[in-house]
């Protein structure tokens, strides 16, 4: 729309604007001053107008191709979080106990879930397995990638 008539379409709006708050005024008995109302609806649009034209108003583009992030950054908090602490384990000199907390975890949430028993529970000890109760009872150990396989495969097959 052209800016002449972009005004016209403001100016009519204003008018029924005008028409409309002195018609309401009358319906209600009440009484208001034209020149002041006139003014004030006068502001109203200008100052509306001029908002809308500084506001450049584009299309969204949709086109652009996102790259996804590197790293962990792509996964959901949780995942993220057990794969920190995977490669922690997996990175550092001595022994690390948060991925041995972890797994004592999710061997307790799994236990409780799927059977009602905690991990300190005696009958729980039967479902464990020898290597994943070793890995849960026992001080802290550095684990190799086949340990922490067989424990994860383990806590799956409870």
């Amino acid at each position: 729309m052209t800016g002449r008539r972009r005004w016209w379409w403001r100016l009519a709006g204003g008018l029924v604007a005008f028409g409309g708050i002195e018609a309401a005024v009358l319906l209600i008995h009440g009484e208001a001053d034209e020149l002041r109302l006139a003014l004030v609806v006068a502001l109203v649009v200008c100052a509306s107008a001029l908002l809308v034209d500084a506001s450049p108003v584009e299309p969204a583009a949709w086109s652009t191709q996102v790259e996804p992030e590197p790293g962990l950054g792509r996964l959901d908090p949780r995942t993220a979080s057990y794969l920190r602490v995977l490669e922690t384990h997996l990175t550092a000199r001595g022994a690390d106990g948060a991925l041995r907390h972890r797994l004592r975890e999710l061997t307790d949430r799994t236990l409780r879930v799927r059977h009602d028993l905690s991990v300190d529970d005696p009958r729980a000890e039967g479902l464990l397995g020898h290597d994943l109760r070793r890995v849960l009872q026992e001080s802290p150990t550095k684990l190799t990638p086949d340990q922490i396989d067989r424990c994860v495969k383990g806590i799956e097959d409870l």
